[in-house]
């Protein structure tokens, strides 16, 4: 190895290092959207472990959707079970009582894993548009982490589809997908916190036992070539594999993601990222949990 060629690696190696510092020192407040999910939820679990290595706080939020509710008090909006495709007439707030009810126990899990963690945590509720709710709340938080699993429909409750129609069509039972056991993927571009999201995925794929998927975003060889070099320099020893993007295109990154079954996803939380539209196909459309690093 030439005297450049090693000067190189040294600088990448502390980038690298860079990258973990960051993230110990600036991650203060993790924000965890939650759907009520179970205190054994694997992917809770694995927050609350990451939040007590990095001593941050855990801070549940629960979206309860502005429109899912006026939508189920129209005169017309039906109930439909996934188990038997019957259908029945909404009555007034059934919805808003099954919000209560998830977001109840989405409080329950948060506060006994952070518990068995040893973290503090807290817990709120916002209601109206989801997007909009899920923007402010990553705009403020250092790192945010969408919980939601694949929705077997389009709605994100998992009990009932409500769905507004006129007149009665027998709704499609939908088999639910086994859960995701596949990779850790991130993405590693050129922005400035590509380490610290690197870095953050490393720590979740140790925590859940998961291997890592690195996503190089660049759009030509040799520049893509250059970003490997210094995400392996972040990676050390540790294995993973790389796939390749050209740009950032989201429909393209969540089709991937969904392909290879990702254990979860971790985005450096960009100009392209931090937009409604977004943030939504990222919490309706992912298939995996993902974390949003700012």
């Amino acid at each position: 190895m030439s005297a450049a060629d090693e000067d190189e690696r040294r600088k990448l190696a502390a980038a690298g290092e860079e990258g973990r510092a960051d993230v110990e020192g600036a991650i203060r407040r993790i924000v965890i959207v939650l759907e009520g999910e179970g205190a054994e939820d694997p992917t809770l679990r694995a927050l609350a472990e990451l939040a007590a290595s990095l001593q941050s706080e855990l801070a549940g939020l629960f979206v309860e959707d502005v429109n899912l509710l006026r939508l189920a008090d129209l005169p017309f909006a039906r109930q439909f079970s996934r188990l038997t495709s019957g259908g029945r007439r909404l009555a007034p707030g059934e919805v808003q009582r099954e919000m209560k009810v998830k977001a109840m126990a989405a409080q329950r899990a948060l506060a006994q894993v952070a518990e068995r963690a040893g973290v503090s945590w807290s817990f709120r509720v916002a209601r109206g548009l989801v997007a909009a709710e899920l923007l402010a709340a990553a705009m403020e938080a250092d790192l945010m982490a969408l919980c939601a699993r694949e929705r077997a429909g389009t709605h994100r409750h998992e009990i009932f589809e409500f769905v507004a129609r006129v007149g009665e069509r027998r709704g499609a039972v939908r088999r639910a997908p086994a859960p995701p056991g596949g990779p850790v993927a991130v993405t590693f571009g050129a922005g400035a916190g590509a380490e610290r999201a690197l870095a953050l995925a490393i720590r979740l794929g140790e925590s859940l036992g998961r291997g890592l998927a690195v996503y190089v975003v660049a759009v030509g060889d040799e520049a893509a070539a250059k970003l490997q070099a210094r995400a392996a320099a972040a990676l050390g020893e540790r294995p993973a594999e790389f796939r390749r993007l050209k740009r950032l295109d989201l429909d393209q990154l969540l089709k991937a993601v969904r392909a290879e079954r990702a254990s979860a996803l971790v985005l450096e939380a960009g100009e392209r990222v931090l937009e409604a539209q977004a943030i939504e196909a990222l919490h309706e459309r992912p298939g995996c949990p993902v974390l949003l690093v700012r």
